[in-house]
């Protein structure tokens, strides 16, 4: 979907009941499904043929106790702070301070006069290759589990309800160049500490995997040419299982490894963390390449942020 100002731009399905509302929009108008893992469970994205036409989560009690299910639409704006203000002043309500989406744009949740709910968005300042559309929709959290051998696992982002807003997903059309998702962070321990937590797999599987994600199952034989997978349990109880091969292992200072999602479709992508001190903290930088486009590199942000919160929670508890 092409950035216009005024112009609708993503929609969004918030439903009490998803797989009823996936088959009905399948049998009806014959969009497809594809599922993206996130930190507040599972996100559908509709698409017709290669298009992505919506998306679609499950509501859940009691953060959205008595609220029907309703589309929730989004309009392209040229500047989203100033057209709040003019917004505010015709007596429109905002429901939450503004806030920026990284590889998405600056998003206002409003309440207009008269009381209907609706997004506004403007693009981000720097520009993605080939951003396109994008599509968001309520969404709360709470895990779920079971547990079988732990090991490693990882991914995943994130929504709430129309009296708040929530962050929207950014979809991208393909590009000549490479799709990357890096992630930096400074960790509270010493690099040998936070590559231990990266290649014990007793520790891994303390903090391996979104937030309200379970871990299910997980092995991993860390070294190189080893093998690794597992499982991670959404709230709603879907499992999602993934694997890979450990390439480098850089004692202290770098691991690679691949990493596929265990389905007909996957890509697979390669992981390159690399561990630098900084006194008795460690910066770590985590690089995953290619993806197909903006929307999943978005979605595996979300997740594996929520993976390396997890991490820092972790290395804390060890102090």
């Amino acid at each position: 979907m092409p950035w216009s100002h005024g112009a609708f731009h993503w929609n969004e399905l918030l439903t009490w009941d998803v797989e009823r509302a996936k088959k009905f929009y399948a049998d009806t108008i014959g969009w497809t499904f594809e599922s993206m893992p996130m930190p507040d469970g599972t996100y559908w994205v509709a698409r017709m043929g290669e298009a992505y036409a919506g998306g679609m989560f499950q509501l859940r009690k009691p953060e959205h106790e008595g609220l029907p299910e309703f589309w929730m639409a989004y309009l392209a704006v040229d500047d989203v702070d100033a057209r709040v203000a003019k917004a505010v002043s015709a007596g429109a309500e905002l429901k939450r301070p503004i806030f920026d989406v990284p590889g998405v744009g600056r998003i206002a949740i409003l309440q207009q006069p008269g009381g209907a709910g609706i997004g506004w968005m403007t693009r981000p300042r720097r520009t993605d290759r080939g951003a396109a559309g994008w599509l968001s929709a309520a969404r709360p959290s709470t895990p779920a589990g079971r547990s079988v051998r732990p090991r490693l696992s990882g991914r995943p982002r994130h929504r709430q309800s129309l009296p708040q807003g929530h962050p929207p997903m950014a979809t991208a059309t393909a590009t000549e160049a490479p799709i990357e998702l890096r992630i930096t962070r400074t960790l509270d321990a010493p690099r040998d500490r936070v590559f231990a937590a990266w290649t014990d797999p007793a520790q891994l599987a303390r903090w391996w995997g979104p937030k309200s994600f379970t871990l299910p199952a997980m092995e991993a034989d860390i070294r190189p040419g080893g093998q690794w997978r597992a499982c991670i349990r959404s709230p709603e109880g879907e499992d999602h299982w993934m694997g890979g091969t450990w390439q480098e292992i850089d004692p202290v200072e770098r691991l690679v490894f691949s990493f596929a999602w265990e389905s007909p479709d996957a890509l697979l992508t390669l992981i390159t963390v690399t561990l630098k001190p900084e006194g008795d903290k460690t910066r770590l930088t985590f690089h995953q390449t290619p993806f197909r486009d903006a929307l999943s590199r978005d979605s595996h942000m979300g997740g594996w942020t929520s993976c390396l919160e997890r991490l820092d929670d972790h290395l804390a508890s060890l102090s």
